[in-house]
């Protein structure tokens, strides 16, 4: 993967389920700038079964044309305190309100230590996440 990083550039693209995520966090802790494709678990499932190869083919090209890097340079004011302030841990909605926010930012369903690193290294500040929550809430 480190080769082909070097030579054009690699596109992590994992299934939406807990071991995809842990290969995606491998893969981008030992490889960096490696750009990472997300897609939501409702498109890329059978009735037995996650996985991308489920995907429809638009929802496969979307979730390539979204793609993001995450990287640890990026200047970020947020805070698990600021999770906690804006009901994105710690609250009965909370995992509802994360799954919104990482499907507007096209990071992924995630955990909220997860989605608080994301967010950070792609540069969120509190202000973008308080836009988006008011803005699904209408």
């Amino acid at each position: 993967i480190s080769q082909a990083q070097e030579s054009r550039g690699v596109i992590i693209f994992t299934d939406p389920d807990y071991p995809g995520d842990m290969i995606r966090k491998n893969i981008n802790d030992s490889i960096k700038n490696c750009k990472n494709a997300f897609i939501e678990k409702e498109k890329s499932k059978t009735s037995k079964k996650v996985g991308v190869e489920h995907a429809n083919k638009q929802d496969l090209e979307e979730a390539l044309l979204n793609c993001v890097t995450f990287e640890d340079y990026h200047q970020s004011d947020l805070t698990m305190q600021d999770f906690f302030d804006l009901k994105l841990n710690g609250n009965e909605e909370s995992s509802a309100l994360r799954k919104i926010i990482g499907k507007e930012l096209k990071i992924g369903e995630s955990n909220a230590k997860t989605l608080l690193k994301r967010c950070q290294m792609i540069g969120i500040t509190r202000k973008d996440l308080m836009t988006l929550i008011e803005k699904n809430k209408k």
